[in-house]
């Protein structure tokens, strides 16, 4: 039912207005590191080619028959690179936390 998608849509729109306006630089420089703030605007960016994407549906047009696809999929291999890179980075610091690092000014006992 075209209505019923219609109502999802403006739903859509007033939540990812809440996000977009908590989206201030100076917020997301202090609270975010720099793969976190790239994958924020990756997932933007994937919203509003989704968006798009049923927006040319509802005109009959097949996404498949749009340049907009190849935006989406260029979009979800950075962002999985971006999650990627995340993820050992999240596993590098796990490992640090982890081992204990020696004191290079301290000596062992049997020296």
């Amino acid at each position: 039912d075209i209505e019923t998608f219609g109502k999802m849509v403006d739903k859509l729109g007033k939540r990812l207005g809440k996000v977009l306006d908590q989206y201030d630089a100076k917020t997301l420089e202090d609270e975010c590191s720099p793969g976190e703030r790239a994958r924020l605007n990756l997932v933007l960016a994937k919203a509003i080619n989704i968006l798009y994407s049923m927006h040319l549906q509802c005109k009959g047009i097949g996404k498949d028959e749009h340049p907009m696809l190849r935006d989406l999929k260029r979009v979800d291999a950075m962002l999985g690179l971006v999650d990627d890179s995340l993820r050992q980075r999240e596993e590098g610091g796990k490992k640090a936390k982890g081992k204990r690092r020696e004191n290079p000014k301290r000596k062992r006992s049997n020296d």
